[in-house]
């Protein structure tokens, strides 16, 4: 994303491919589908009251952000909307460009927090003396050649109805649902190969640096700012809720610091098992947040209305609006 950003902030007119697009949407819902298992929805209903105080601080970060940015930047609703939305990346910049609000903003606010959380939260763990043990060894994906071929197929027709049916962003939530029917349904188990889902990154990175076109690095600039105060903010709503789990719940502090904290399910997850911590509590609350993310962004979506072609991404770029 970086390199992409880089060259076109340099004059370079960086276009990706339509197809190369629903690839990776596509996969990108395929890795959402295979977080949800019977097992996750189990270790989901040890922690009720966890799980509502999270769901309290992620309305409470979202409206707060929202707020934030539309008074003190003016930017339209969509924008903040997306700019606010507490983790997932990916996935908010695909409803970003789905629903046509500036995606530089969205994205340098969400790169600016996620890259914030994984450099300072292990050291406020660390600083919080969290007993640390032998690191977890992660999990290894265990989807067979068979299985693999089973997914993506099952992927690529749920995407194409999805699409058809003209549910928002049908590409990664029709992906998502045929693979989570799939392991719900005991058909499969494990997750996709990393030499699948790498190349799907990188080429998500330049989509998202390629939205970087016509784009001034002063207006960069700006919006990381803005992205940097956004994220102070929701830290001190995030350990409002993580102090009040761990005094409700008599959970340690660093683990519901880590499982509130949004960052991204995958980060956060690694992170768990890096600093010795209890990898299925964090990841629990990192898969329900997500989902209540994935369920609720088109729904505000809609309920905001449609973006101006000015807000949409840039005026100085009327190609976006084919995408």
């Amino acid at each position: 994303m970086i390199a992409t950003m880089a060259l076109c902030l340099g004059g370079f007119p960086a276009r990706v491919p339509r197809i190369a697009n629903a690839a990776v949407f596509v996969l990108l819902g395929l890795s959402i589908g295979s977080s949800v298992d019977w097992e996750t929805l189990a270790l989901m209903r040890s922690w009720p009251a966890s799980l509502a105080i999270l769901a309290v601080t992620m309305l409470l970060v979202t409206l707060a952000l929202q707020t934030y940015y539309r008074k003190a930047y003016g930017w339209d609703p969509r924008t903040s909307f997306f700019a606010s939305v507490p983790g997932a990346l990916s996935s908010v910049v695909i409803f970003a460009v789905e629903y046509r609000a500036d995606v530089l903003r969205v994205t340098v606010v969400q790169c600016v927090r996620l890259a914030f959380l994984v450099a300072f939260l292990p050291l406020v763990i660390t600083f919080l003396a969290v007993p640390s043990g032998a690191a977890t060894e992660m999990p290894e994906a265990t989807h067979s050649i068979a299985e693999l071929g089973l997914v993506v197929a099952c992927g690529i027709g749920g995407a194409w109805l999805f699409d058809r049916l003209g549910i928002p962003a049908g590409l990664l939530l029709g992906a998502a649902a045929a693979n989570i029917a799939l392991h719900l349904g005991g058909v499969v188990e494990g997750s996709l190969p990393a030499w699948l889902l790498e190349p799907a990154y990188v080429v998500l990175g330049a989509i998202i640096g390629a939205r970087f076109s016509g784009i001034t690095a002063g207006m960069v600039l700006q919006s990381a700012g803005a992205g940097i105060k956004g994220c102070l903010l929701a830290s001190i709503i995030a350990v409002i809720g993580a102090l009040t789990t761990s005094w409700a719940t008599g959970l340690p502090y660093p683990e519901t610091l880590l499982a509130f904290a949004p960052g991204g399910l995958d980060a956060m997850t690694i992170l768990a098992f890096a600093l010795g911590l209890d990898p299925a509590y964090v990841a629990a609350h990192q898969v329900f947040r997500f989902l209540l993310m994935t369920i609720a962004m088109p729904l505000v979506s809609l309920w905001l209305g449609p973006a101006s072609k000015k807000t949409a991404c840039s005026a100085t770029r009327p190609a976006d609006h084919q995408d």
